[in-house]
């Protein structure tokens, strides 16, 4: 009974281990935008160079505010689920033959990411103009587009 607790410990820890590496692998970029933007001064906050901050790094070309590099990170962030989830998902199908089992590993990575990307969205409405988030190209139908993408890698049933 206890070495049946102690493996069951060990391949939940497995499990939570390879959630969170492979959600890593192309979340990093967004949580780490995210963190410099939170990081910075809110646009309601009062006090001198409350939103002229945020406002001079989206002018700066190599900022990570600027709206080129926020599309290049959403590149990246697409990049990621594309390429290297679906090589991952194929790598895991060898060893977890049950289509439901790889389910229950992709789903935490799946809803990390709508989780992510809906912050996202809410920082880009709150700090950007509109003209800025159609030069950046993020919006709601492409959250939705990466999520379907993740769907069809490892085959999840869609959600409605």
């Amino acid at each position: 009974v206890d070495s049946n607790r102690e493996l069951e410990r060990e391949v939940r820890a497995a499990c939570e281990g390879f959630i969170l590496k492979t959600t890593r692998v192309f979340l990093d970029p967004i949580l780490a935008f995210l963190a410099k933007c939170n990081s910075l001064p809110g646009l309601d906050e009062k006090g001198p160079d409350s939103s002229d901050t945020f406002a001079q790094l989206k002018n700066q070309s190599g900022s990570f505010a600027a709206p080129e590099r926020v599309h290049e990170m959403w590149a990246k962030v697409s990049s990621g689920i594309n390429e290297d989830l679906a090589t991952i998902v194929q790598r895991m199908k060898i060893y977890i033959s049950k289509q439901s089992s790889c389910a229950v590993l992709i789903r935490p990575i799946r809803a990390y990411f709508a989780e992510a990307a809906s912050e996202l969205l809410s920082v880009l409405q709150t700090r950007y103009s509109l003209e800025e988030r159609e030069l950046i190209g993020i919006d709601g139908a492409s959250v939705e587009n990466l999520l379907t993408t993740i769907d069809g890698i490892v085959k999840l049933p869609e959600r409605a």
